[in-house]
């Protein structure tokens, strides 16, 4: 193998072509001047659409600026300045993104669905390898949380999930039992991403002066409470799988309306060895809440685990964190214990980065032999069950064509956690990757037009795992040793990565058009009652051309 390979590298004597002669980046303002009170986002490419150049949306990107914040939650401030890993975000920056709407040319292409970003945190967890993690995660604010860190405390009717334990070693056997794992790296190395000058302040302060001026990501203040701004980087091809399969278009007119997951949320810290509460959360939109409160402190402390020294550490007591799109602080409660300190460096608005590329003549021409281009992307449909507590049998739609599969995300109803619901609770990182720990499913099938997607209705994790998630959207399918990929193993998933998913598109393309019914049955195997999150995978094409950027 090795001798092929070196003669073909020595046969490669020739040049790379140049197909472009120029690739700009091009920017635009959404057109909200810095006001994201409504919780919403527009951005209109009607500014790109006459600059006579190729649009490669495959690689465009969105700059958000957030701020995020903790205050102590009486009316006079704290000094934070000895915490400052004691809060974060959950997993990716476009968890952000609630709902999303596109329209083409003045057609709706890209219809609202909620808490769509729960399927693409599915899609990254499950196509992305560890050194795409390495790589890009400090970028779009990724990294998968641990799932042998999560914990179940409480009672029926009252559970408490967590998984923020920022500061805790893997635990070492105590007694005759085995602590999985005690800590979230995840959360630690994303909290990495935005604490950046938390450690170099110190002396010599001279040499890192003025990097606040650069809109790096960064601690601002910590004094009267804690201050991060954080540039987010979301790419459109991590909102829909739209964006991944756009050709290079010439004068097409996108209109984007992202609808934001802005939250505040109090939480109430408890002395040393307690876990702490969740007091209250507001999500305006009902979706995912991105904050997580660090907890260094073992909830095991009947285990005999050490209370480690550590910046996460807090005092007792309620503490108020929010997170919004801008560059100030704009919860009234959290500003006005602040004071003066509310305000970052970054831009106070969103900002959309396409690459423009001029073509060179030759590769222009062959490029638009054939102008008429089809896009063939899928579109989601969400919906929520009622809770199960036992056995289950849920028609989730009566009618969708093309679909191609099926995906199920369980986690704990209010009933459960008395209240809180588990994918807005700063405790947890449920919503964006996570599911509910240990939600599994016993006789589980999916029923497509009153056919069994599954031929043995299933009942062991092991099945769901090796026969239907193994090698979603990975490389390969997971069926060459040495070239694959997917961050999420069987012991994530029958921890807290709980994906039941179930491949719906085999079939005859003759059936592809006609509308069919889905239902998902099985029963609930946990003690709590459990809520389904559903996602209904379904193939749509738009014929485009790619010089004028119109609809065929």
């Amino acid at each position: 193998m090795s001798d092929t390979l070196i003669y073909d590298m020595s046969m490669m004597t020739e040049s790379s072509p140049s197909i472009f002669v120029k690739k700009d980046f091009l920017n635009l303002q959404d057109q909200m001047n810095g006001n994201y009170a409504g919780n919403q986002a527009v951005i209109d490419t009607s500014a790109l659409a006459n600059s006579n150049k190729y649009m490669a949306y495959r690689e465009a990107y969105l700059a958000v600026p957030l701020v995020l914040s903790m205050v102590w939650g009486g009316t006079s401030a704290k000094d934070l300045s000895g915490s400052t890993f004691a809060v974060g975000l959950k997993n990716n920056f476009a968890s952000l993104i609630h709902s999303m709407v596109l329209d083409y040319a003045g057609t709706t292409i890209i219809q609202q669905t909620p808490m769509c970003q729960m399927f693409q945190n599915f899609t990254l967890m499950t196509t992305l390898s560890l050194q795409d993690v390495l790589l890009n995660g400090p970028t779009i604010g990724f990294y998968p949380d641990d799932a042998a860190g999560c914990r179940i405390s409480g009672s029926t009717g009252a559970v408490i999930t967590s998984n923020n334990n920022n500061g805790v070693a893997e635990s070492p056997i105590v007694g005759s039992d085995l602590l999985l794992g005690m800590s979230n790296n995840g959360l630690l190395q994303r909290q990495k991403c935005f604490a950046l000058n938390a450690a170099v302040t110190a002396s010599p302060a001279n040499q890192v002066s003025g990097l606040a001026e650069s809109y790096r990501s960064m601690l601002v203040s910590s004094s009267t409470g804690l201050v991060y701004q954080i540039h987010a980087i979301i790419r459109l091809r991590d909102i829909h799988p739209f964006f991944n399969q756009v050709p290079l278009l010439k004068g097409v007119f996108f209109r984007l309306t992202l609808n934001l997951n802005q939250t505040q949320a109090s939480v109430n810290i408890k002395t040393t060895g307690e876990a702490p509460t969740t007091v209250s959360v507001n999500a305006p939109l009902g979706g995912v809440s991105m904050l997580m409160v660090a907890n260094a402190t073992s909830p095991e402390s009947n285990q005999g685990q050490a209370v480690p020294s550590g910046s996460s550490q807090l005092e007792s007591g309620t503490y108020r964190l929010a997170l919004a799109v801008g560059n100030k602080v704009t919860d009234q409660a959290s500003a006005s214990v602040l004071g003066g300190n509310t305000n970052t460096n970054l831009n106070q608005s969103i900002f959309m980065y396409v690459p423009a590329y001029t073509f060179a003549p030759s590769y222009e021409e062959a490029y638009l032999a054939s102008p008429s281009k089809n896009i063939v992307y899928t579109d989601i449909f969400q919906y929520t069950t009622a809770e199960a507590t036992s056995n289950f049998n849920y028609l989730i739609t009566n009618g969708i064509a093309n679909i191609k599969s099926c995906l199920i995300l369980p986690f704990f109803s209010e009933t459960a956690t008395g209240g809180i619901i588990p994918y807005q609770s700063p405790l947890d990182p449920a919503g964006c990757g996570p599911t509910s720990p240990e939600c599994h499913i016993d006789n589980f099938n999916v029923v497509l037009a009153g056919q069994n997607m599954i031929y043995n209705t299933q009942r062991y994790t092991f099945e769901q795992y090796v026969n239907q998630l193994q090698g979603v959207n990975s490389v390969n399918a997971n069926l060459i040793n040495g070239l694959t990929s997917s961050l999420v193993n069987q012991k994530d998933f029958e921890r807290e990565y709980c994906y039941y998913y179930v491949n719906c598109s085999r079939g005859l393309p003759i059936d592809e058009a006609v509308p069919k019914s889905l239902m998902i049955q099985g029963k609930n195997m946990n003690k709590n009652a459990v809520k389904f999150v559903v996602f209904i995978e379904y193939g749509v094409q738009v014929s485009v051309d790619v010089l004028t950027g119109s609809r065929i």
